[in-house]
């Protein structure tokens, strides 16, 4: 609950630069991608500034989501292309982005450049369904492994 108030809360004014009146510094954590592994760092809204800092430098410069490891400002990505891992194995957008904590995904692998997500109890083989990073505050798009014979679009 800690990490989804922290994550409201830092879109919110990343979002909007926004400060709400009488407003005070404050501490919180975020979700972020780093060295294709997920962390939390600690940030700062500063109301002043109108901006999230971490150790003094903006937030969004610190971790811009316009290049990897996320996802979302990717051609492939806007344009619902299929993605093909190592394995060959091909998946397709399946749903809305979905928020999700540190806990509930464990990196498995790197497709065009971004870092590959699945269940943290994924042990080996093919998952069924696979999550990339598409912004900071832990949001993921899942794909799920397209079955052979299918053709784009089908469930």
């Amino acid at each position: 609950m800690r990490f989804l108030a922290a994550a409201v809360f830092a879109l919110l004014y990343i979002a909007t630069g926004s400060a709400p009146v009488n407003a005070q510094a404050k501490n919180f954590y975020v979700c972020v991608v780093d060295s294709a592994k997920l962390k939390e760092v600690r940030v700062t809204y500063d109301p002043e500034r109108g901006d999230t800092l971490m150790n003094g430098v903006p937030f969004n410069k610190a971790y811009p989501y316009t290049s990897p490891p996320y996802a979302g400002h990717t051609d492939w990505y806007r344009s619902n292309s299929r993605v093909t891992m190592t394995n060959g194995a091909t998946y397709e957008k399946y749903g809305l982005p979905l928020v999700l904590d540190v806990i509930d995904l464990k990196p498995i692998g790197v497709v065009n450049g971004i870092p590959v997500f699945a269940d943290p109890m994924y042990e080996s083989g093919t998952p069924d369904r696979i999550y990339f990073p598409i912004r900071p505050g832990c949001e993921f798009q899942p794909y799920n492994l397209v079955s052979e014979g299918s053709s784009k679009g089908s469930s």
